[in-house]
């Protein structure tokens, strides 16, 4: 089956899981309830436009004249992400809930290298299809790098995990600490692609709110905030610096 049709077929599948696995709420079917480091519910909205610019990308494609030229180098790993994520939303209906953790993981690796290959090659694409490719792997590795340290706390809190003796909301300050610094680091590899910088704030901005009006941590939402201007910080800071001229090589690939 041609890898334009494949992209398509998983993209489609990967928008209707979540309506077809929890038509009763993600919550009441998991029977998770959620931790400091959980983003407010509205925050969850971003799926709709990431599942949207997934079926959007695939379907351009096979439109013709206006495939990708970065297609046959991103198609495999976009298709593979897909796949995971609809797989990702099985564990968490079916179980075992643990398989979340290894699904979300190869999710953000996937979405952070299909990003980075974007971003540093952007200038070679025209108009919308820069702006569509890199839109949704932005917006995709962004929501996963702090969903990925939330999928684990979710899952280690669930299973009776100590947190090595810290409390909840301290590992959940070591986890937006964490989940700051790869943001960082994924920034400067993508040039600061705002995309990602957007959702990453997204996500950071949700649990401040939920820690105010749910949780009622103060020391989350001061944290959040800290990691909020770090990110917003390293964005513009990566963004504003020169980018290397591709080599002769990466300009025939």
């Amino acid at each position: 089956m041609p890898l334009k049709i494949v992209l398509l077929v998983v993209a489609l599948i990967q928008a209707a899981a979540p309506l077809v696995l929890f038509f009763d709420g993600f919550g009441r079917q998991t029977g998770l309830a959620p931790t400091p480091i959980v983003p407010a519910n509205y925050a969850f909205a971003i799926w709709g436009a990431i599942y949207g610019l997934s079926v959007l990308f695939a379907a351009v494609q096979l439109v013709p004249g206006q495939a990708d030229p970065l297609l046959p180098r991103l198609g495999r790993p976009l298709a593979a992400l897909f796949a995971l994520s609809t797989l990702w939303l099985a564990f968490a209906r079916f179980g075992p809930l643990w398989g979340t953790v290894p699904a979300i993981a190869a999710m953000l690796v996937l979405a952070a290298w299909v990003l980075i290959a974007v971003a540093t090659r952007a200038d070679g694409l025209a108009g919308y299809r820069q702006w569509l490719i890199l839109g949704l792997a932005g917006l995709y590795a962004g929501w996963l790098t702090v969903a990925t340290f939330a999928n684990v706390t979710e899952v280690a809190a669930a299973s009776g995990f100590g947190f090595f003796g810290l409390s909840l909301p301290a590992w959940t300050v070591l986890a937006l600490i964490a989940g700051t610094v790869l943001a960082c680091a994924i920034l400067a590899q993508s040039r600061g692609a705002w995309p990602y910088a957007a959702a990453v704030s997204w996500a950071l901005v949700a649990i401040a709110i939920a820690n105010v009006v749910r949780d009622r941590q103060p020391a989350v939402v001061a944290v959040s905030l800290v990691c909020l201007a770090a990110v917003l910080t390293a964005a513009w800071s990566f963004s504003a610096r020169p980018s290397a001229a591709p080599t002769p090589a990466e300009s025939r690939s």
